[in-house]
Protein backbone atom coordinates (compact mmCIF):
# COMPACT_ATOMS: atom_id res chain seq x y z
CA UNK A 1 0.00 0.00 0.00
CA UNK A 2 1.13 3.37 -0.61
CA UNK A 3 -0.66 6.82 0.89
CA UNK A 4 -3.79 3.83 1.67
CA UNK A 5 -4.15 2.34 -1.48
CA UNK A 6 -3.13 -0.76 -3.09
CA UNK A 7 -0.36 -0.33 -5.56
CA UNK A 8 1.32 -4.03 -6.33
CA UNK A 9 1.27 -7.51 -5.74
CA UNK A 10 4.52 -9.37 -4.83
CA UNK A 11 4.01 -12.72 -6.10
CA UNK A 12 6.80 -15.86 -5.99
CA UNK A 13 7.95 -14.45 -9.94
CA UNK A 14 8.23 -11.26 -8.77
CA UNK A 15 10.77 -12.18 -6.03
CA UNK A 16 11.99 -14.50 -7.75
CA UNK A 17 13.23 -11.86 -10.38
CA UNK A 18 14.37 -9.39 -7.63
CA UNK A 19 16.67 -11.85 -6.31
CA UNK A 20 17.98 -12.70 -9.88
CA UNK A 21 18.65 -8.84 -10.44
CA UNK A 22 20.56 -8.57 -7.02
CA UNK A 23 22.43 -11.89 -7.07
CA UNK A 24 23.98 -10.07 -10.35
CA UNK A 25 25.56 -7.60 -7.88
CA UNK A 26 25.95 -8.57 -4.39
CA UNK A 27 25.17 -11.07 -1.90
CA UNK A 28 21.57 -10.78 -1.03
CA UNK A 29 21.10 -9.16 2.48
CA UNK A 30 16.88 -9.45 2.65
CA UNK A 31 17.54 -7.43 6.08
CA UNK A 32 18.35 -4.75 3.66
CA UNK A 33 15.95 -4.66 1.49
CA UNK A 34 12.12 -3.82 1.47
CA UNK A 35 8.80 -4.85 -0.08
CA UNK A 36 9.26 -1.91 -2.58
CA UNK A 37 12.35 -3.20 -3.95
CA UNK A 38 11.40 -6.28 -5.18
CA UNK A 39 7.62 -4.47 -6.41
CA UNK A 40 10.03 -2.79 -8.40
CA UNK A 41 10.09 -5.82 -10.84
CA UNK A 42 6.80 -6.72 -11.27
CA UNK A 43 6.59 -8.74 -14.66
CA UNK A 44 3.12 -7.00 -15.72
CA UNK A 45 0.67 -5.06 -14.29
CA UNK A 46 -3.04 -5.81 -14.16
CA UNK A 47 -2.49 -9.03 -12.18
CA UNK A 48 -5.03 -8.31 -9.49
CA UNK A 49 -8.04 -6.95 -9.08
CA UNK A 50 -10.03 -5.78 -6.29
CA UNK A 51 -13.85 -6.62 -5.44
CA UNK A 52 -16.46 -5.93 -2.61
CA UNK A 53 -17.00 -8.34 -0.32
CA UNK A 54 -20.91 -8.41 -2.08
CA UNK A 55 -19.08 -10.16 -5.30
CA UNK A 56 -21.31 -12.90 -6.84
CA UNK A 57 -18.41 -15.88 -6.63
CA UNK A 58 -19.65 -16.19 -10.38
CA UNK A 59 -18.11 -13.45 -11.06
CA UNK A 60 -14.65 -14.32 -9.44
CA UNK A 61 -14.29 -16.95 -11.61
CA UNK A 62 -15.21 -14.77 -14.52
CA UNK A 63 -12.59 -12.73 -13.87
CA UNK A 64 -9.78 -15.63 -14.07
CA UNK A 65 -11.46 -16.58 -17.21
CA UNK A 66 -11.57 -13.74 -18.74
CA UNK A 67 -7.63 -12.86 -18.31
CA UNK A 68 -6.88 -16.26 -19.54
CA UNK A 69 -9.22 -15.25 -22.44
CA UNK A 70 -7.34 -12.41 -23.39
CA UNK A 71 -3.87 -14.47 -22.80
CA UNK A 72 -2.97 -12.68 -19.18
CA UNK A 73 -2.64 -14.29 -15.80
CA UNK A 74 -4.40 -13.54 -13.00
CA UNK A 75 -2.70 -13.93 -10.17
CA UNK A 76 -5.17 -12.76 -7.07
CA UNK A 77 -8.80 -11.17 -6.19
CA UNK A 78 -8.58 -8.90 -3.65
CA UNK A 79 -11.33 -8.59 -1.44
CA UNK A 80 -12.49 -4.94 0.53
CA UNK A 81 -15.68 -4.49 2.06
CA UNK A 82 -17.22 -1.85 -0.82
CA UNK A 83 -14.30 -2.71 -3.35
CA UNK A 84 -12.28 0.57 -3.10
CA UNK A 85 -8.58 -0.12 -3.15
CA UNK A 86 -8.40 1.96 -0.64
CA UNK A 87 -9.98 0.07 2.06
CA UNK A 88 -8.51 -2.25 4.36
CA UNK A 89 -7.98 -5.98 2.69
CA UNK A 90 -10.07 -8.61 4.48
CA UNK A 91 -9.65 -11.32 2.14
CA UNK A 92 -7.38 -12.48 -1.16
CA UNK A 93 -8.51 -15.46 -3.80
CA UNK A 94 -6.05 -17.18 -6.06
CA UNK A 95 -6.83 -19.66 -8.77
CA UNK A 96 -5.62 -22.60 -6.17
CA UNK A 97 -9.04 -21.03 -4.41
CA UNK A 98 -10.87 -21.90 -7.74
CA UNK A 99 -11.91 -25.57 -6.88
CA UNK A 100 -13.80 -25.16 -3.43
CA UNK A 101 -15.20 -22.11 -5.08
CA UNK A 102 -16.24 -24.04 -8.14
CA UNK A 103 -17.80 -27.20 -5.52
CA UNK A 104 -19.46 -24.80 -3.32
CA UNK A 105 -21.79 -23.17 -6.55
CA UNK A 106 -22.43 -26.63 -7.34
CA UNK A 107 -23.25 -27.85 -4.02
CA UNK A 108 -25.68 -24.67 -3.42
CA UNK A 109 -27.26 -25.46 -6.95
CA UNK A 110 -26.84 -21.65 -7.53
CA UNK A 111 -24.69 -20.30 -10.22
CA UNK A 112 -24.16 -17.37 -8.19
CA UNK A 113 -23.35 -16.68 -4.38
CA UNK A 114 -21.62 -13.97 -2.77
CA UNK A 115 -17.93 -13.35 -1.98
Amino acid sequence: MSNGRLVGLLTTTTVSRWLAAQARHELVVLTDHSVGDALKHLEHGGNWRVVARSTLLADVVDAFDVAKAAGKRLDAVLVTNSGRPTEALIGIITIHDMPKILRALSASGRNRSAV
